[in-house]
């Protein structure tokens, strides 16, 4: 059988040039003279970071939530009746009674 070009080749080259920016990156960091600097101005970029995405998240969620409020809103009113105490929002609109209905053996007046 015909080996295929990868495999003939051995380790590929994505791996051998991923093997050596991890092992600068961890002499970078390890560095005894300015390893702690340099670990603590990552730690420091990366918090950063996090915090970035995690306040453009909350605004993508506080847009979300306004618009789904504000649409909520709108097809609630249409279906809600005014209430009777006044233009005020905060007071709680009376329970709805349920209304008697009229059972199928019940005689129906006849039609003229």
């Amino acid at each position: 059988m015909k080996e295929s070009k990868r495999t003939a080749k051995g380790v590929g080259r994505f791996w051998v040039a991923a093997a050596a920016i991890g092992g600068a990156l961890a002499a970078f960091l390890a560095d005894p003279v300015r390893g702690r600097a340099r670990r603590q101005v990552a730690v420091d970029r990366t918090r950063t970071a996090m915090n970035a995405v995690a306040d453009r998240t909350q605004q993508w969620q506080r847009a979300i939530t306004s618009r789904v409020s504000r649409g909520s809103a709108k097809m609630t009113s249409l279906s809600s009746k005014p209430s009777e105490s006044g233009p005020s929002r905060d007071a709680a609109e009376p329970a709805a009674t349920p209304q008697p209905t009229r059972s199928t053996s019940e005689a129906k007046p006849p039609e003229s």
